[in-house]
Parts: C-alpha cells; sequence; structure tokens
C-alpha cells in the first residue's frame, strides 16, 4: 500500500493498492488515513488479472451516487445508486437502488422501471436470486457462497432485509433478544 502527498490541485492523499504480483489492486482518494482510511470522491478496485472490479464513489466515508460492480472478466456485472444519508441519521446508510443486473454475457436481467427476476452465478461459483422492484430487492431471495459452502434465504421489503436464514440459523436483525420459544411459538 502506497500513500501519497496530494496533487497540487487537491485536498486529498492518493492511495495506491498492489497485489504481491505488483498488479493494482485499488487507486483512491483519502481525506485522511490515520487511525483509519477515510475515502472521498471516486475508488476503483481491480482483479488481480488487471480488469476492474468495481468503481464507487464517497463522501466522508460513505458510498454516494453511481457505483458499477464488474464480472471478473471486465462486463458490468451490476449497476447502483446509493441514495444520500437522512440527516436524521445517527449511522450512514448503505441503502441504494440497483439500476440494472448483468449476467457475464451482457444479458440484462432488469427492466427501465428496475423490475426484474435474477438469477446470476459469477466465476467463483457464488449464486444468487430472487426479484427487484423498484430497484429493491423485494421478496425472497436465496444466495449461495461457494467458499463457506453455505446456504442463505432472506427476506426483503423495499430493500430492506426483514430477516434471513443461513444453512438452517435464524438471522434478525435488530437489538431485542428473542428465545426460541417465542420464535417458533412453541
Amino acid at each position: 500500500r502506497v500513500i501519497e502527498e496530494p496533487d497540487s490541485t487537491s485536498t486529498y492523499f492518493n492511495i495506491k493498492e498492489y497485489y504481491k504480483s505488483g498488479n493494482r489492486k485499488m487507486i483512491a482518494k483519502l481525506s485522511s488515513f490515520f487511525p483509519s482510511l477515510k475515502f472521498e470522491d471516486k475508488a476503483i478496485t481491480f482483479y488481480e488479472n488487471g480488469k476492474r472490479a468495481s468503481i464507487e464513489n464517497f463522501k466522508d466515508n460513505v458510498l454516494i451516487g453511481s457505483a458499477y460492480y464488474y464480472h471478473f472478466n471486465g462486463v458490468v456485472r451490476e449497476e447502483r445508486n446509493y441514495l444520500e444519508k437522512d440527516k436524521n441519521q445517527l449511522y450512514p446508510s448503505i441503502k441504494y437502488t440497483v439500476i440494472q443486473v448483468v449476467d457475464s454475457s451482457g444479458n440484462k436481467f432488469l427492466d427501465t422501471l428496475k423490475n426484474g427476476l435474477v438469477d446470476i452465478t459469477d466465476h467463483y461459483g457464488n449464486k444468487e436470486s430472487g426479484a427487484y422492484f423498484k430497484g429493491f430487492k423485494n421478496g425472497i431471495w436465496k444466495s449461495y457462497n461457494a467458499k463457506l459452502k453455505e446456504d442463505y434465504e432472506d427476506n426483503y421489503e423495499d430493500g430492506k432485509l426483514i430477516f434471513g436464514k443461513t444453512s438452517g440459523f435464524l438471522i434478525l436483525l435488530g437489538f431485542k433478544p428473542i428465545a426460541i420459544q417465542e420464535l417458533f411459538n412453541c
């Protein structure tokens, strides 16, 4: 990792990360790097083969605006629009709408209203399927993590995760502990 002084026309530091092979891993801008990296402006990541993996935009270390995620072969996999944080929110939101989802051959899954069914597998063998409504995940989504060999089933309403299961375990969002008996009405 290399962090360079800002360019003469900028106040942001330049960060460059490399794979052990010497190929680029990331180039980005930082407003600070201590005690942790604080991203600003555009960040680009790369696969080890040199193809782009993502292009994201940051403001105060929060994703904002257009973002593009790519398949290993360089084809755009997903286009997102990250929404601005509500001024009353204590923590940054990672809320976004999906503009389009594309498989590695270039086939599009969403219509112009950002609605559609997705069934996609990446080059690692990870799978994901479900429905988008107006750019938000909606209903039951099923996915598979090939590295962990785990299946997931999540339920979304307008992009918000309501609950999910992973390999037989239930994941609940929120801070109230729930007894198993309450959960299954036993």
